[in-house]
C-alpha cells in the first residue's frame, strides 16, 4: 500500500487529512481523457471495473480486470495495484471507475478514471452489444434549476470526533 504523509497520527485525523486533500484537488485532476491515454498507454496500469462477461467482449489493450464491488478490498486484490505507476479505472460510464479512483486517492494511489469509461472508445459496440451505452435522449433531463436555501440541523457523530450543528447549501441561479 502507499504511505501517507499526513502529519496526522490517528486513523482518522489520517483519513480526514486524505479525504480533505482528495477534495481540494477536484474533479479534474481526477480523471483522463482516452486520447491522452492512448497517445501514453504503457505509462499507466489499466484497470478494466466490470464484469468478466463484458471484459472479455472488448476492453483496452493491456487492461487488468477487477471485479465491481469486491476485488479491490484490503483482502483481495487492492495490494496487487502498484504504488509506482499512475492507474487508469473505467467502468461502462466513468461514474463508479470515479468513486473507484477517488477511493485509491484516499489511500494514497496516483488513480484517474477514464472520463466517459468505455463509452469513450467503444461507444457503438457498447449500444449495439454491450449495453450501458450513453444515450442523451434517455438520459439528459434537463431539469430546471431551483434556487433557495437548505439547512440541516441534526447532529452527525462518529466517535464523537466529528459534529455537525448545521449544514447550510445555498444554490444560485446564474444571472
Amino acid at each position: 500500500l502507499p504511505t501517507l504523509n499526513t502529519g496526522e497520527t490517528t486513523g482518522y485525523g489520517i483519513l480526514k487529512a486524505r479525504v480533505n486533500r482528495v477534495a481540494a484537488d477536484g474533479f479534474k485532476k481526477g480523471y483522463i481523457k482516452i486520447d491522452k491515454l492512448i497517445e501514453e498507454m504503457g505509462k499507466y496500469y489499466i484497470v478494466s471495473n466490470w464484469p468478466e462477461g463484458d471484459y472479455t467482449l472488448g476492453h483496452l489493450p493491456g487492461a487488468i480486470n477487477y471485479k465491481p464491488k469486491e476485488s479491490l478490498s484490503i483482502n483481495k486484490s487492492l495490494t496487487s495495484l502498484p504504488i509506482d505507476k499512475p492507474i487508469v479505472l473505467h467502468c461502462y460510464s466513468g461514474h463508479k471507475s470515479a468513486f473507484v479512483s477517488a477511493y485509491l486517492r484516499v489511500l494514497g494511489y496516483d488513480a484517474y478514471t477514464l472520463l466517459y469509461g468505455a463509452n469513450s472508445y467503444m461507444h457503438e459496440k457498447m449500444r449495439t452489444g454491450i449495453g450501458h451505452a450513453y444515450d442523451p435522449a434517455k438520459e439528459v433531463n434537463d431539469y430546471p434549476l431551483v434556487a433557495g436555501e437548505i439547512i440541516v440541523d441534526k447532529k452527525i457523530t462518529k466517535n464523537n470526533n466529528l459534529k455537525i450543528d448545521s449544514l447550510k447549501v445555498v444554490i444560485q441561479k446564474e444571472k
